[in-house]
């Protein structure tokens, strides 16, 4: 699988985060190809504004939370999505739903459910593969005072999701964002267990919950593990939204970060209940990406950010820090495919390439990467690839 990955340093070019139509690339060798291109929008914005006005014609609404949503390919998954979100306590709310020019039956689905339920607001157009555009698209039509965002596969872990975050909101005006823990499932529903941020929450007295160190508003969390959970599980003020990065993977780290930055690391806040289900879905835009290789953009992104956003404390700033972070990153990767997929395991010299291209410490390599991972493979009966 190594074999097959575009060999590039770490760092991004440093872009002016600020502008909604950034579009960040990788520096590459000559032989290689940027991983993020964000395709031309103008027509599509055109094709979804003419949606608008007739979706919302005759419609007048004043709804205090908007929902988010961006569609594509969930025909088996939206129905089940959309009544998570009508049965919850708060009923003051609209739900906008971009059809990314879905090749199944997901318009026609979405349409059929929005006929029977005004709050839902269904937009078409073309294909434009660039979630974090329709997103910003969304939110500027939202009409609500309130922002949530979902994925139209996951689900409301709770019926009164919508209820607690908004209410928080409104009893903590320092307070720019909340989100909260988020349970993987897969497609059929079942609970995948070995998510790693079910450590979020831990058990307490009487049958409650509470939030494990993992999920404090630090940069060190949120930098080293990145503690908000899921893009799905949060809400915000509109007035405080942020134009998501145009990129096409792991915008909403990038987002995280850049919030964290303007507001304060401090501004974000977890809440301790289990409010979404996201689902391991083979067919969307991240997971179709092998999990090393997807992984591996997590490290690229994390590093992007914390070698070229102003306003992130220095000392996360360093080589040393960089170099770090991205080998434990790395062997992370490295044992949860291992986990999943017993028949993987890899050969050392194929990893000490690809890392010493992202131009690590030798010693990070060796510490963090190499020595563990060989104790790893050296229990098992597997021969590497």
């Amino acid at each position: 699988m190594f074999n097959t990955i575009v060999k590039q340093p770490l760092h991004y070019t440093k872009p002016p985060f600020g502008n909604s139509s950034t579009v960040i690339t990788a520096k590459v060798t000559s032989n290689a190809k940027p991983l993020h291109i964000a395709p031309a929008i103008s027509t599509v914005e055109k094709a979804w504004e003419k949606s608008w006005q007739i979706a919302t014609r005759n419609k007048v609404s004043s709804p205090e939370i908007s929902v988010i949503i961006p569609v594509y390919n969930v025909e088996n998954f939206l129905p089940e999505t959309l009544k998570s979100l009508q049965v919850q306590s708060h009923k003051n709310w609209e739900a906008i739903l971009v059809d990314d020019g879905s090749t199944d039956q997901s318009l026609k689905v979405a349409k059929k459910i929005a006929e029977n339920d005004p709050r839902i607001i269904v937009i078409e157009g073309p294909h434009a593969g660039l979630p974090a555009a329709s997103k910003n698209w969304m939110a500027k039509k939202a009409r609500g005072k309130y922002i949530s965002q979902m994925d139209s596969d996951d689900l409301f872990a709770h019926p009164a999701v919508l209820e607690k975050q908004v209410e928080y909101l409104k009893r903590n005006e320092t307070i720019h964002l909340v989100c909260s823990p988020a349970e993987r499932i897969d497609v059929k529903g079942n609970p995948l267990s070995s998510f790693r941020h079910d450590r979020a929450l831990e058990p307490a007295k009487n049958n409650a919950f509470k939030l494990s160190r993992f999920s404090q508003s630090t940069w060190k969390n949120l930098l080293e593990g990145n503690f908000v959970s899921h893009f799905q599980a949060s809400m915000i003020p509109k007035e405080k939204w942020l134009d998501i990065p145009k990129i096409k993977y792991y915008e909403d780290y990038l987002w995280y970060v850049k919030l964290a930055v303007r507001d304060g690391i401090q501004s974000i806040k977890m809440l301790p209940f289990k409010g979404f289900q996201w689902r391991k879905n083979p067919n969307s835009l991240t997971q179709s990406k092998t999990e090393v290789s997807k992984d591996i953009e997590s490290i690229r992104v994390r590093n992007h950010v914390l070698s070229e956003e102003n306003g992130i404390p220095r000392e996360y700033k360093s080589l040393d820090y960089l170099s770090k972070i991205a080998c434990k990153q790395y062997l992370w990767v490295l044992n949860k495919v291992q986990a999943e997929h017993k028949s993987h395991l890899y050969n050392m010299e194929i990893i000490k390439e690809a890392l010493l291209d992202a131009n690590v410490n030798k010693s990070h390599l060796n510490q963090y990467v190499i020595e563990p991972h060989i104790k790893i493979q050296s229990k098992s009966n597997y021969i590497p690839e």
